[in-house]
């Protein structure tokens, strides 16, 4: 049998790892060309719109290997793939950052192309085209995700499903804000006031409906209780700036919580009532004080900073305990930046950990007792001290530690595997840089 011609599909190759599989399996190549519109168009199960739903046999619930929220920016790291997948995975980036990676934003490393083929692999347990497998599907969607990072567009406008794990400086990065861990999604009785807001509304004279419409909000330069309920009743999420918008009205307005006797039989023709309920009524009022709460103390928090980095080595003996304090610089040449889209210097982390060095030396437990450990190792690692000891090649930059653990109750917690971790933390001022 000889073969004629190869087709690839252009979704899970790139030309030149299509040339490359043709040279390992020796095939001899007279013309390597891009396939004609209709050549391309294939069949209707070829279509990408084509996906069906998988097989019983194909679905799959969770991993034996992986933990759930393992395909994530944080939780990338411990992903564990197969030597081949990873090989594979290895190459794209390699090719990829070649190419693109001097660009800013552009640059990726393996952890984020494990985290997206995990999650290809679990939406192949959903639906997929006819005829590929799970690994084929998976590297599918790092191809496009690679395409996203290159060019700054995706190739279908519907695939946005990755874009919390582009670069932070890419243009359609999800960049973390600090206000993430607060929930902005209207509770149920808040809801339910709304609805009942707008029905009093509906059923009071022009001249007597309670809370203002958009456009004579407007007017006054004020939030609109009409188009407020809407977002209410339909439990849509609102912005911090709604919150404290939501916050000041009942401040302002103590005295519409309360019916007015009058119009006890005809709570409709009491606008500062309705339009109580408008904005949430009691309910509304408590949730978005809560809220406010949360909002106030992130505020606080943001000057602060903390890192927590597993302990790479223990000594039992010695009750020694080593690792990175803090990485700046991860082993793929990355830099590292936290949840709130910022990053430490060489020299400002250089500055931290000399001071201590000079000031303190000393741990806590948990950030709170004192005096349970002593620093005994310190050295912030740098390109340049890496060069100068005649370390070849790229590496992490950051200030490797250790401590002898004095407290034995802390120790045995270490050695059991409850204290895992080195965790430091400080205060900072955020600034503006040039990049």
């Amino acid at each position: 049998m000889q073969v004629q011609s190869v087709r690839f599909n252009a979704a899970m190759w790139s030309p030149a790892e299509a040339r490359a599989w043709l040279k390992a399996n020796e095939y001899k190549v007279d013309h390597f060309e891009q396939a004609t519109q209709k050549a391309r168009a294939g069949s209707k199960a070829d279509d990408k719109d084509q996906s069906q739903p998988a097989k019983p046999s194909e679905r799959r619930t969770g991993s034996r290997a992986n933990e759930p929220e393992s395909a994530t920016r944080s939780g990338a790291k411990e992903i564990k793939l197969s030597e081949a997948t990873e090989e594979a995975l290895r190459n794209k980036m390699s090719a990829h950052n070649k190419e693109h990676g001097e660009k800013k934003g552009r640059r990726v490393n393996y952890r984020t192309l494990a985290a997206v083929y995990r999650r290809g692999a679990g939406a192949f347990s959903t639906s997929h085209r006819p005829g590929m497998s799970r690994n084929q599907w998976s590297m599918a969607r790092v191809n496009h995700f690679l395409h996203l990072v290159a060019t700054g567009k995706p190739k279908d406008k519907k695939y946005i499903t990755d874009n919390d794990l582009l670069p932070l400086e890419h243009p359609r990065a999800v960049r973390k804000g600090r206000y993430d861990h607060i929930n902005f999604t209207p509770p149920k009785d808040v809801s339910t006031a709304a609805a009942r807001g707008l029905e009093l509304r509906a059923k009071a004279p022009p001249s007597q409906r309670g809370g203002l419409t958009a456009a004579q909000a407007g007017k006054e330069g004020v939030g609109s209780g009409v188009q407020r309920a809407a977002n209410l009743k339909n439990r849509d999420k609102v912005s911090p700036d709604t919150i404290k918008r939501m916050v000041s009205f009942f401040a302002r307005h103590k005295e519409s919580a309360k019916i007015d006797p009058k119009y006890k039989s005809e709570p409709h023709k009491d606008r500062g009532y309705v339009a109580h309920l408008l904005w949430g009524g009691d309910a509304g009022k408590r949730w978005a004080e809560k809220v406010k709460r949360q909002m106030d103390k992130a505020d606080e928090l943001k000057k602060a900073w903390e890192v927590s980095i597993p302990i790479s080595k223990v000594n039992d003996e010695k009750r020694l305990a080593f690792g990175w304090a803090s990485v700046i610089i991860d082993a793929d040449g990355d830099a590292v930046i936290d949840h709130q889209s910022d990053r430490i210097s060489i020299p400002e982390l250089e500055k931290a950990a000399y001071e201590y060095v000079q000031k303190s030396r000393q741990s806590t437990e948990m950030h709170v007792r004192k005096g349970v450990a002593e620093l005994v190792e310190s050295v912030v690692i740098t390109p340049e001290k890496r060069e100068a000891m005649g370390i070849d090649g790229e590496g992490i930059t950051g200030w490797w530690v250790g401590f002898r653990v004095n407290d034995s109750s802390v120790w045995s917690k270490v050695k059991s595997g409850d204290y895992r971790e080195f965790s430091i933390g400080g205060t900072a001022k955020r600034r503006s840089v040039d990049q």
